[in-house]
């Protein structure tokens, strides 16, 4: 699986219309398994962006847990994101690179991700994390392919870079398998990240 740039992306999963069939049939779990994770920390009048959100997976498993706050995607492939438009589970659905979300600074009370930032890289995540509310929350899932030497570095990269996002508490660190039941394929694994923005501290000068 060669997709190490935007423009491979985007023609690589516009092309797959049966992304979610295919997906379903291979008993792929991740998305439960995201939204599980994330259920603590979830309130029902947050504003969560998901970035790469695809045909809508996550938005499924949210509106399965009946979570009920405002849930914007955003995808680089138009023909996958109109797809999770259809769902009418997202409030919207814009196209736009990981790399320029279309937001102002502390936007959102949550960013989140599936699998995305192993293909994006730390870049995304800085621009994740830019839109993202101080006292909010960042939950991505890192996907690996084991035979790519390129994601194996990229991997680890973003791996690290997650232990010391400056600024940020490493909540949780859950590793999710290769994400399929109905299969013995064993390329790939996945490792889900959430992390707590700080808080701006207030210093308050002293009167002279």
């Amino acid at each position: 699986m060669g997709l190490r740039t935007e423009r491979e992306a985007r023609r690589y999963y516009n092309k797959w219309s049966e992304y979610e069939s295919s997906s379903e049939s291979a008993g792929y779990v991740t998305p439960m398994q995201f939204v599980e994770s994330l259920a603590p920390y979830l309130g029902v009048r947050q504003k969560i962006l998901d970035v790469g959100c695809g045909t809508g997976l996550v938005g499924n498993e949210l509106k399965r847990l009946g979570w009920r706050g405002t849930l914007i995607g955003v995808d680089i492939a138009e023909n996958r994101l109109l797809e999770a438009v259809e769902k009418r589970i997202y409030a919207a659905g814009i196209q736009a690179s990981a790399y320029l979300l279309p937001w102002k600074n502390n936007s959102f009370d949550a960013v989140i991700s599936n699998e995305m930032v192993g293909l994006t890289g730390v870049r995304s995540v800085c621009e994740m994390y830019r839109v993202l509310k101080p006292g909010g929350y960042l939950a991505c899932v890192v996907v690996e392919f084991k035979n790519a030497k390129w994601s194996r570095a990229r991997f680890r990269k973003i791996c690290a870079y997650f232990r010391r996002l400056p600024k940020a508490k490493l909540l949780l660190r859950r590793n999710l398998g290769t994400g399929y039941l109905n299969t013995n394929y064993n390329d790939e694994r996945r490792v889900l990240f959430l992390l707590r923005k700080k808080l701006i501290s207030k210093i308050k000068k002293s009167a002279e």
